[in-house]
């Protein structure tokens, strides 16, 4: 196991942005979903410095994890077409 300087396992910083990421899609979709339509102010300022956050952390990623964070995302095991249909999903 490699750390960096801190004694932090490397790759960290993906791991935090992609549990921001997941947070802040919660936020969005209450945002964009929510029956009182309401978000406050320092709400809102919260989730954009959580967002910027998250950004920062990516960028400091070492490039070899971020590369490797892009093809999970991109390439990620799914259920074929014929299982999800033989479930009673759809295409």
């Amino acid at each position: 196991m490699h750390r960096d300087g801190d004694g932090r396992e490397r790759g960290w910083e993906v791991q935090r942005f992609a549990d921001r990421f997941v947070d802040l899609q919660g936020a969005r979709h209450q945002a964009d979903y929510a029956l009182d339509g309401r978000q406050t102010k320092p709400d809102v300022l919260a989730v954009i410095s959580a967002a910027e956050m998250a950004i920062s952390w990516l960028e400091d990623a070492d490039a070899r994890h971020r590369r490797r964070f892009a093809a999970h995302v991109l390439f990620k095991r799914r259920p074929s077409a014929h299982k999800r249909i033989r479930d009673g999903g759809s295409i």
